[in-house]
């Protein structure tokens, strides 16, 4: 999420982020929101929900340790709370598989999986996230490790190319500095 939309929910929410200056050993928040722009009205509903709720009940108070897209859905991480919170939480999480993780779009909305990813799209973002260039992209790059197996790295990735995540390397070993494979 971008930086204007996490200081506004850090700035609504000050209890709930009370961890986001803690040392990452402590708390995971402190990354930020790991998730597109589209969900900020789901999380900022559901801290107002839990805020109201714990203020107006004798409930544990709640911080949150991290909240982040994990496997296309909303997943947050967080401490104290109630069965109640717990509910409110798992809602949230179910109500991000039909809103559009970078839009907010409720419109058309599906599970898009590209390169090992899951992300909840609109039908316009998924184009985008599974664009004609990145698959034919990933398929010179299944060609060029076919056909020379002694390549074990490559170096400087631009950003003309796709971009892989850990979980990838070792499935493509790595990638390749321009488009005319040299090494």
């Amino acid at each position: 999420m971008n930086t204007i939309l996490t200081k506004k929910l850090y700035e609504r929410y000050p209890v709930l982020f009370a961890g986001k200056d803690k040392p990452i050993t402590e708390s995971s928040i402190s990354f930020g929101i790991e998730c597109g722009d589209g969900w900020f009205w789901l999380i900022d509903n559901v801290c107002n929900s839990i805020q109201k709720y714990v203020r107006d009940n004798k409930v544990p108070a709640v911080e949150f340790t991290q909240i982040k897209e994990k496997y296309g859905l909303l997943d947050i991480s967080y401490i104290g709370g109630d069965d109640i919170v717990c509910g409110m939480v798992w809602m949230a999480n179910d109500m991000s598989g039909g809103i559009c993780e970078y839009c907010g779009s409720v419109v058309n909305v599906s599970e898009h999986t590209h390169m090992g990813y899951y992300r909840t799209l609109c039908e316009s973002c998924g184009k985008t996230f599974t664009g004609e260039k990145q698959v034919k992209q990933k398929v010179d790059v299944h060609r060029l490790l076919n056909s020379h197996p002694h390549l074990e790295y490559a170096k400087g990735i631009d950003s003309k190319h796709i971009i892989i995540d850990k979980d990838d390397v070792d499935y493509i070993k790595k990638m390749f500095y321009n488009k005319k494979y040299k090494l």
